[in-house]
């Protein structure tokens, strides 16, 4: 590439000059880098974001030496070596994902939306729109038609609203009555006087 020659390109016109150049960086790069297939043990796969390479290791072990505890009873030496193993890597294991999800929490504490998606991802809630229902059932009837079903979902929460408002029964008491402090020993009000233009809005 270093004694490449480039100045017959400045004959070409640009897009046959960007095509030239390509093929021979191209054909450079697969010499002297090629692609190569690598097969990653699946003991080393990385399955959790805050498993670390140790914790690899450590997994690993533990499965060695539970291999060597079959058959044996619970008070035999490898049996024991193993329980302790595995009660460690657990312990382990619970530290690194709080410290991991602690330090992400802490990155993102002023940005809402970023920290519900680490939440939502540790309680198992996907936001995959590829999973919801293409039927819904409304006055037991089942609709699938995706424009009478977005018209019953508007009419809903229109109405809903109505609905809970019309529930919730008068009060009882005027609002007045909650602005109001109990007389000083001097007989006066120490509440302010609301104004009448904003009574209409608080009964």
């Amino acid at each position: 590439m270093y004694n490449t020659n480039w100045n017959y390109l400045e004959r070409l016109n640009v897009n046959e000059a960007y095509d030239e150049f390509s093929n021979i960086l191209l054909t450079n790069l697969n010499k002297l880098a090629p692609l190569k297939k690598v097969t990653v043990p699946y003991k080393y796969i990385r399955r959790d974001p805050w498993m670390t390479k140790e914790l690899l290791k450590y997994s690993d072990t533990c499965q060695k030496l539970y291999k060597q505890t079959l058959n044996r009873e619970n008070h035999d030496p490898a049996r024991i070596n193993y329980v302790h193993h595995r009660n460690n890597y657990n312990r382990l294991k619970r530290v690194a994902k709080k410290e991991y999800y602690k330090k992400v929490l802490e990155k993102h504490k002023n940005y809402i939306w970023q920290t519900w998606s680490v939440i939502n991802s540790l309680i198992g809630r996907s936001n995959d729109k590829t999973t919801i229902m293409q039927t819904f059932r409304i006055n037991g009837t089942d609709i699938c038609d995706p424009n009478k079903i977005s018209d019953q979902i508007c009419d809903y929460f229109t109405k809903i609203g109505l609905q809970y408002a019309n529930n919730i029964p008068p009060a009882q008491i005027d609002s007045q009555t909650y602005l109001m402090r109990n007389s000083n020993k001097n007989g006066t009000s120490t509440a302010k006087k609301v104004p009448h233009s904003l009574l209409k809005y608080m009964t």
